[in-house]
């Protein structure tokens, strides 16, 4: 990702998810806790936050909580948008539902507004996973004391020679 020049937060911050089909609900729901237990305020859009609370997922017994927002072409607040604007998110994950649709949908405003303000945004649901596995074992490693971003040799981070 960032040798693609996608921007990557690193640090727990908000973290907005807003997935469209149905499966990929369900898919997101074992990653929650990996994002509670490292310290990530998980924001979701209000179908994406309803599915999440019906699942109620938990970490150690306990519910991870998890703040609905306004789609972003609501003016209910908090919205979407708002909460971009004002920094609370820093990261986005939105999945489209579909990929056919001829019009603006509010999806397309979130994904929009999130490269506009310079967000982490990523729209495949796989690469949303592999990233969170990615930032929960950097985050494990630094946790119990080790450097994550080393400089070794090929040689030597293969124990050869």
């Amino acid at each position: 990702l960032i040798a693609s020049g996608v921007k990557v937060t690193f640090e727990p911050c908000g973290i907005l998810l807003s997935l469209g089909p149905q499966d990929h609900k369900e898919t997101i729901l074992k990653y929650l806790p990996f994002l509670d237990e490292m310290g990530f305020k998980i924001y979701a859009t209000t179908g994406t936050a309803s599915y999440i609370e019906t699942n109620a997922p938990k970490r150690k017994g306990q519910r991870i909580s998890v703040s609905p927002l306004s789609n972003a072409v609501t003016q209910k607040r908090p919205n979407v948008m708002s909460a971009m604007a004002d920094k609370s998110v820093k990261m986005v994950i939105c999945t489209p539902s579909s990929r056919d649709s001829g019009g603006a949908t509010a999806g397309y405003f979130l994904r929009r507004k999130a490269l506009e303000s310079q967000l982490t945004l990523l729209v495949n649901l796989q690469q949303a996973l592999m990233f969170i596995d990615a930032l929960y074992e950097k985050w494990n490693v630094e946790r119990n004391g080790g450097e994550f971003w080393t400089l070794d040799s090929w040689q030597e981070c293969h124990r050869i020679g």
